[in-house]
């Protein structure tokens, strides 16, 4: 072997390792694979689970997630941990919120959004009674599992005629910061804002909606130290998927260039992918989704990795 063939042979063997590492990195190990799938013939959330929320506290992830059981616009709220948010067990006594007869939030208690917040828990969610309108609720927990509902509820209504959330306020996102609580939430296909200083008693933003393209619902707002960014599902050319956005004040958002994040694709998520959750560390966006199988009907829970840049969304695999 001459000097020149040695020389590009280690050349080689060095791009090849670098690419190797690079697409473990990657990797699809776990892109298309279903984490948290419908429970059993006859369960509480045998027809779909979606509509959920993440946070890894006490050295795991915690998840709260919306269950269907098939009957028409019924739905509960399940609990769910992991030690590294792919394998998960269900809480043993799930579900773990649900409704009162004869109240705002019976048959629907669903959507999720959950922080922990001056020791305890707090979780906002959406309540459907009639089907006809959505408001927003609050519970607290002191465990994440034993939930008690604020009295007072529904704290989120819908707008006045003719306000632009007149009909539904569903699918919130929550997230603390700068001593106050902070809301996004949807209405037919747009996203609104609002801010409160105890999370019971809310201020919607004067300029709702406060972001719409096409048709945007069920965000997921982290701020992840420099900006806020926005997860969310959106309708386009037949099809749901999932969508980024950036903003620097929560207010004003600005879509990534390469959208969508996360594809429609085959099997499990052939009729739509949406309800994204996002977890942020060192560069990599942690998103756990629901997609649902055409002909199904039955709505399942996955998860990918992402790392976003000023031009690109660069997945762990090209969606199928």
């Amino acid at each position: 072997m001459n000097k020149l063939t040695k020389y590009l042979t280690i050349i080689y063997s060095f791009v090849y390792l670098n690419n190797f590492l690079f697409a473990q990195q990657f990797s699809s190990k776990h892109f298309e694979n279903v984490v948290l799938d419908v429970g059993k013939p006859g369960y509480w959330d045998a027809f779909g689970v979606y509509g959920h929320c993440i946070l890894y506290k006490d050295n795991m992830y915690k998840m709260w997630y919306t269950g269907a059981n098939g009957k028409a616009w019924t739905a509960s709220i399940g609990y769910a941990t992991s030690n590294d948010g792919i394998k998960w067990s269900k809480y043993s006594k799930n579900p773990i919120l649900t409704g009162n007869s004869g109240a705002w939030d019976l048959p629907f208690t669903g959507l999720p959004s959950v922080i922990y917040h001056d020791g305890k828990y707090m979780m906002w969610y959406m309540g459907d009674n009639s089907r006809d309108q959505h408001f927003i609720g609050l519970a607290t927990s002191p465990d994440g599992v034993n939930w008690e509902s604020y009295y007072g509820n529904p704290i989120i209504k819908t707008g006045s005629s003719g306000q632009w959330d007149s009909k539904h306020v569903t699918g919130p996102s929550v997230l603390f910061k700068d001593n106050a609580f902070k809301m996004w939430y949807t209405n037919r296909g747009k996203i609104g804002y609002a801010i409160s200083h105890n999370g019971i008693n809310w201020s919607k933003h004067a300029g709702n909606p406060v972001f719409e393209d096409i048709y945007v619902e069920y965000p997921c707002v982290i701020w992840n130290g420099e900006k806020y960014v926005m997860f969310y599902g959106y309708s386009h050319s037949g099809r749901t998927e999932i969508g980024v956005a950036f903003s620097d004040d929560g207010i004003s958002w600005k879509n990534h260039n390469d959208n969508p994040a996360i594809h429609q694709g085959k099997d499990w998520k052939s009729a739509y992918v949406n309800y994204p959750t996002v977890l942020y560390n060192n560069g990599i966006y942690k998103v756990w989704y629901a997609g649902m199988q055409s002909g199904t009907n039955k709505t399942k829970i996955g998860y990918s990795e992402i790392r976003l840049d000023s031009e690109t969304v660069k997945i762990n695999n090209s969606s199928g």
